[in-house]
């Protein structure tokens, strides 16, 4: 009884033991924020891919099947180089982040505070953390592609999306008037709708340039998320040979303004995606 008694007393003290800790957060695999998943227990720390793609110093194509980390690891990247600014696009450091190096930003505390491999880099640190103009897109597609016309919208939407990111353009005394103008326009919920082909081809280059203006001339990078989303539905759903091919032109066409012929605003991307087949000649693989 005796036994029985001091067992019992154990069970419970054990019980109270762990009905008093507490859990761990939770994994949350929808999100690719990078700032999330590096405060979970489940984070696996793969900074020092950051080192490798800055040392690499050209456009680069990832790919691999979904759920592999591409959006994150996008995210990471972003993080790391941004330039973090306010809602006017005034920049949060208050050193000189052309000069020296950036440790006073949400973002830097992030990257210190956990530790991460990549703060260890101490050159990589001083001379990339926190400087850099980062245009980040998703091509992802929201709607089921059945003509090329709907390839159209989707990609209106993916520049009209991207342009928002970066709202506090239009507000740049950097930029003219004019160019102010158009931002809005891209920015707006409906006239950005009006947009034809040219410029949805020409849209996000446009943007690069306003960004490489507002930081004074600092060339930017560039991120390229679900590159051939907008072709894998086409694929599956459009019968017309011909507006099938104009739906590739226009996605390579768009990456190709941006990244190819754009080296005066870019200096450097990467790109993700399932497949290579949209940028394979583009002279980006």
């Amino acid at each position: 009884m005796t036994f029985l008694k001091h067992t019992l007393w154990v069970v419970i003290i054990s019980i109270n033991f762990v009905s008093q800790v507490q859990p761990a957060a939770e994994f949350d695999f929808d999100t690719t924020d990078f700032s999330e998943i590096a405060n979970t227990p489940a984070f696996v720390d793969k900074t020092l891919f950051i080192k490798a793609v800055i040392e690499n110093n050209k456009t680069s194509l990832i790919t691999a099947p979904p759920g592999f980390g591409k959006s994150t690891n996008l995210n990471m990247l972003k993080t790391f180089l941004e330039i973090e600014v306010d809602s006017e696009g005034v920049p949060k450091t208050k050193a000189n982040y052309v000069k020296d190096q950036v440790t006073d930003t949400r973002n830097y505390k992030l990257f210190d505070d956990n530790m991460l491999k990549i703060s260890e880099e101490t050159n990589t640190m001083k001379n990339h953390f926190g400087k850099t103009p980062v245009l980040s897109v998703s091509f992802k597609c929201k709607r089921t592609v059945n003509s090329f016309d709907d390839a159209l919208e989707c990609f209106k939407y993916v520049v009209h999306d991207c342009f928002k990111q970066y709202r506090y353009l239009g507000r740049s005394k950097k930029l003219g008037i004019d160019q102010r103008q158009y931002i809005e326009t891209w920015c707006d919920d409906k006239t950005y709708r009006m947009f034809g082909r040219h410029r949805v081809l020409s849209g996000l280059r446009d943007l690069s340039e306003f960004l490489f203006r507002h930081f004074n001339d600092k060339t930017v990078f560039v991120l390229i998320d679900d590159h051939d989303s907008v072709f894998k539905s086409a694929l599956f759903n459009v019968t017309d040979d011909d507006q099938l091919n104009d739906i590739v032109r226009l996605t390579v066409g768009i990456v190709n303004s941006l990244l190819k012929n754009n080296r005066r605003h870019v200096h450097g991307g990467l790109v993700t995606g399932v497949s290579d087949i949209l940028v394979f000649g583009s002279g980006l693989n």
